[in-house]
């Protein structure tokens, strides 16, 4: 039940601070960076069960855009690798499988901390000690920005966050004193 009200109030606080569109008015053609060589890691390539470095540049892209503290992607959201060269609005568009909107909203640590959870709870280990790739897919499985953690996969679901930090400080699982702008 806390899951659910918690995506609600997710949900509810997202749709009511949109970005506006018409300030982030582009010309898709404008180049906005140059990379030296590919950044790969789209869902194919394990963003639904590994942190990857398409993850990485867009959960980071994201904070950045919404002035935020954390910048969260699904993984199951990467479709296309970024080519080395010139990065245009249009290149970095392609990256994902659907234009969705860029929203923020403010959250508690103790949110936080339960998305992370949530993205986790799917990750399964093989006999063979890695990670099982087809069992642990899951579209929600978090690109971050801004947050440092760990998770232990032997933790029964619900509680394989070993810790949470946010700008260099640490946050306990319960804390709902603390906010952050997520994006």
């Amino acid at each position: 039940m806390r899951k659910r009200l918690l995506i609600s109030v997710i949900v509810i606080s997202v749709l009511t601070v949109l970005l506006p569109v018409s300030a982030y008015a582009y010309d898709g053609s404008d180049v906005i960076c140059n990379i030296d060589s590919f950044i790969i890691g789209v869902k194919s390539q394990g963003a639904m069960y590994v942190e990857t470095a398409l993850g990485d540049f867009t959960a980071d892209a994201l904070k950045e855009a919404g002035n935020a503290d954390i910048g969260i992607v699904n993984g199951g959201d990467l479709l296309h690798v970024l080519a080395a060269g010139p990065v245009t609005y249009d290149t970095v568009y392609d990256v994902f499988t659907e234009n969705k909107p860029v929203a923020v909203a403010t959250v508690t640590a103790e949110d936080v901390w339960e998305m992370l959870e949530h993205g986790v709870e799917n990750v399964v280990i093989g006999e063979d000690e890695k990670t099982d790739t087809e069992a642990s897919a899951f579209e929600g499985f978090p690109q971050l920005s801004g947050i440092q953690t760990q998770y232990d996969t032997t933790a029964p679901k619900g509680s394989r966050v070993m810790y949470l930090m946010i700008g260099g400080e640490p946050y306990n699982r319960h804390d709902r004193v603390h906010t952050f702008r997520l994006c």
